[in-house]
């Protein structure tokens, strides 16, 4: 299997580490190559790429796969200029800066990356929803930019606007698990910006309120929570349910009942279900029609 990894920071790295590590585990031989613009050390990761590039010209005509992992701003671009070399791309969220951005897909397989999907809370809301008369549902995603990013988060793409970043592009991992769960809602009303000191251009805050036919949605997200927390309480006709994602685990506050699950690498099993697509043992969970969809609520 040939791949290709274009843009290899720290998400890249941990995408790259996966496959390759998936791929031994399975028995399939396999070559990478990295279109880069620099010759950094990628550290551990060295060992995995087999030849560094840094134009297209040095490209083959063709790669099983491509993993797109650079800036937001450079996805556009990127996947138009690889639609010729390869039937199938890993794309990382979000897909593009504005909804209103698109190529000319072909009949390939174009996976957008949404690993929330694997966590085992959110998992478990998948099955209860259906059965649940969900009155209100109230979600939060916080953290403290400086701490979240390993190296200087000023230099990060999460705090330039003009690489992607702001809470409600690099957030868009909340909308499309709402998404997911719930539906499109009908109406969303939003407010956001950049009301702390940190050293950046975009939102740091953002507040969402949103309306389905039988029920309000509440989400905040933002950079700037000394104490991080990812969670969506449900309030129903029977009982609160809060769905804690960091803590793998579920609470019924009415009942007093508690549900733990055990921690998973939530981008380890996306990336092993990104080679069951290409063998066409698994579906396509995300395409770009619906991560553009996830984009456009994002950006309201």
């Amino acid at each position: 299997m040939k791949l290709l990894f274009i843009g290899l920071g720290s998400i890249g790295k941990r995408h790259l580490r996966n496959v390759t590590d998936e791929l031994n585990k399975r028995e399939i031989k396999y070559t990478v190559d990295a279109l880069r613009h620099g010759n950094g050390s990628l550290g551990d990761c060295d060992r995995l790429v087999n030849r560094t590039l840094h134009s297209d010209s040095e490209l083959d005509s063709h790669y099983d796969a491509i993993f797109v992992t650079n800036p937001t701003s450079l996805h556009r671009d990127t996947v138009e200029r690889m639609m010729n070399r390869t039937d199938a791309m890993f794309i990382e969220k979000p897909i593009f800066m504005t909804a209103d951005e698109n190529v000319e897909w072909g009949n390939g397989l174009y996976y957008v990356a949404c690993p929330l999907r694997r966590s085992p809370v959110l998992t478990r809301l998948k099955e209860l929803v259906p059965s649940l008369r969900v009155i209100r549902a109230s979600a939060v995603c916080s953290s403290y930019l400086p701490e979240w990013r390993a190296t200087d988060y000023r230099q990060s793409y999460s705090a330039i606007a003009s690489l992607g970043g702001g809470v409600r592009l690099d957030l868009v991992h909340e909308w499309d698990y709402i998404k997911w769960l719930f539906g499109t809602p009908n109406d969303i009303i939003s407010m956001s910006g950049k009301f702390s000191d940190l050293e950046m251009d975009c939102d740091d805050t953002a507040v969402y309120a949103a309306r389905y036919d039988k029920m309000l949605l509440t989400l905040i997200i933002d950079y700037v929570g000394k104490s991080s927390e990812r969670k969506i309480t449900l309030v129903t006709d029977e009982d609160v349910i809060v769905a804690d994602i960091l803590k793998n685990e579920i609470k019924y506050l009415k009942s007093d009942k508690v549900e733990k699950f055990e921690p998973v690498d939530i981008h380890r099993i996306e990336t092993d279900e990104f080679l069951d697509m290409l063998t066409g043992n698994t579906a396509n969970s995300n395409d770009p029609q619906c991560a553009r969809e996830s984009v456009r609520l994002a950006l309201i």
